[in-house]
């Protein structure tokens, strides 16, 4: 710990995320420790969750420009399947990596998905 920092030692209040761009100007994503019911709990400060509604109608186009294929099978392999009894969700991403060899080609489809659906959302050509 540094002597010349006034917070050191003490426990954060609120954190930083990052900034999202909101028309001509940035909105910072906060997280705060509060307490709920008698615990301490980090939730996403106020400020941060009064500008989703301008957020989401700034970049909800972007997500609908993604294929609906991508969605479907990044759901596949991830949390297709739940078992009974439990809220427990789990995909064909696990299982196939018990295959000697299949899981590493799996993983490889599954992240390729993953980071189309990722870019797709956010404007990047399809063909990257």
């Amino acid at each position: 710990m540094s002597r010349d920092n006034p917070l050191a030692g003490k426990e954060y209040t609120s954190i930083w995320l990052g900034d999202i761009a909101l028309d001509d100007r940035t909105v910072p994503i906060r997280v705060e420790r509060g307490d709920v019911d008698g615990h301490q709990v980090w939730r996403f400060a106020a400020q941060t969750c009064e500008k989703i509604p301008a957020l989401f109608e700034q970049h909800a186009e972007r997500r609908r420009r993604v294929r609906p294929w991508v969605f479907r099978l990044a759901r596949l392999m991830d949390s297709r399947f739940r078992v009974p009894g439990t809220h427990v969700r789990f995909g064909l991403d696990p299982l196939i990596g018990l295959i000697p060899g299949a899981g590493r080609y799996a993983d490889r489809l599954h992240r390729a998905c993953h980071a189309g659906r990722s870019e797709a959302a956010w404007g990047s050509p399809w063909h990257l």
